[in-house]
């Protein structure tokens, strides 16, 4: 029962954030209900980074629940707040900012010449200088200095958010590197908050797609290092792989996001046919998936129909 529990957890963990990236509301309530009753302490940890790493936008109104007078409505305010972010157009900007300062080192990318895009652009190259020179905790009290001088009062708090979260140690790889480039974000792109999505899925799923599990759920650590194995890759080029067209998608995405189709021409002169790769490995990655848990079934409603 224990393993099981356990299970439920990390399955729930990744499910919250697919459901919240693809606005997939029936998906979202299911994992927030486990987390919620299981991995409580869990989910308020994790609360900034869903937000900086979803829709940073909002990462100013992470609901505050160390406030004794206000406990009463927490599991309100921070499901309220989840189906908030759920229910939002995603821009994809936190995600590709990550790819670009990751290949950055590999040479000089240059942006689209209109504006404001050019001048988020040279801001971007100007903060990897200043991080490569100085670190990362002087890229943050830079961001912390300069939100000062911020007339939207929102942006002030997007960027105190997110380096409240930097200041924070552990965690998954790249959460702080996350706050970095939401604070980054609240100082050069912060027009207001998105508008709403049309979500997917509203009735109550009875299964979890096969994508919820990941590398990071305790399913996933079992199977990518056999499917890496089996077809000749690195666990690291799998994970990322699969990473880049199951966690990575992003649906609905704003019409006007800068970001990610820098993201995706940089990538695409990088790794052309990476497309064609995921389409190689992705049934391999499935049927692993079906056949470890057949072996080991989840209790409801952690079942799986792949179909």
């Amino acid at each position: 029962m224990k393993q099981s529990a356990n299970r439920k957890q990390w399955a729930a963990r990744s499910a919250i954030q697919k459901a919240i990236r693809r606005s997939h509301v029936g998906m979202f309530r299911a994992a927030f209900a486990i987390l919620w009753d299981m991995d409580k302490s869990w989910l308020m940890w994790r609360l900034p980074i869903l937000a900086i790493e979803e829709v940073w936008q909002y990462a100013g109104r992470v609901p505050d629940h160390k406030d004794p007078c206000r406990r009463a409505s927490v599991k309100t305010d921070v499901h309220d707040f989840l189906e908030t972010l759920c229910l939002s157009v995603k821009d994809h900007s936190t995600y590709a900012l990550l790819v670009l300062l990751d290949l950055h080192g590999r040479g000089r990318y240059a942006g689209p010449d209109q504006e404001p895009f050019k001048r988020r652009w040279h801001s971007l190259v100007r903060m990897i200088a200043y991080r490569n020179a100085h670190g990362d905790e002087a890229v943050a009290r830079a961001i912390l200095d300069k939100a000062t001088t911020l007339e939207n009062p929102e942006a002030r708090d997007i960027a105190r958010t997110c380096m409240d979260r930097f200041a924070i140690k552990g965690g998954m790889e790249g959460d702080r590197t996350m706050a970095l480039i939401g604070g980054f974000l609240a100082l050069t792109s912060y027009t207001g908050l998105p508008s709403r999505a049309q979500p997917a899925h509203l009735s109550e799923p009875a299964d979890w797609p096969w994508w919820v599990y990941d590398h990071h759920t305790s399913v996933g650590k079992h199977v990518f290092p056999r499917v890496a194995q089996e077809l000749g890759m690195s666990k690291t080029e799998l994970t990322r792989l699969s990473f880049a067209f199951t966690g990575g998608i992003r649906t609905p995405v704003a019409q006007e996001a800068f970001w990610p189709l820098e993201m995706d021409r940089v990538l695409d002169r990088l790794h052309p046919g990476r497309h064609m790769q995921w389409n190689r490995v992705r049934g391999a990655i499935r049927q692993a998936l079906v056949d470890q848990i057949r072996q080991d079934p989840l209790e409801q409603p952690l079942t799986l129909p792949f179909t």
